[in-house]
């Protein structure tokens, strides 16, 4: 979904500045282009800060999922030793009845 949001930005970010870059061309205003190009720049520079943040994000989210993983690798280990203490329980007491 972050991902998504990011690249529609970048895409309506991007035609915008080719429209601005098309006028800019036509114009004979030099701080109309640089506007123009500081705004790409800008564009350029809050596109990668939004895929640190996404990385980030992912970092995050598997950390998480790393940590869910182990706990019920816990949990899974207890209950094998719940279910082999039963078995040999009933092994023991079906060995006491013969």
């Amino acid at each position: 979904m972050f991902r998504q949001f990011v690249i529609a930005r970048f895409m309506i970010g991007f035609i915008v500045f080719v429209l601005t870059y098309m006028v800019a061309a036509y114009s004979y205003d030099n701080f109309f282009k640089f506007i123009t190009v500081s705004m790409f720049l800008l564009s350029l520079y809050i596109m990668n800060e939004a895929g640190k943040g996404q990385l980030l994000e992912l970092a995050k989210k598997e950390l998480e999922c790393q940590e869910r993983i182990q706990e019920i690798e816990t949990q899974l280990h207890q209950k094998e030793a719940e279910c082999e203490f039963l078995i040999q329980a009933i092994i023991k007491a079906s060995e006491a009845k013969e």
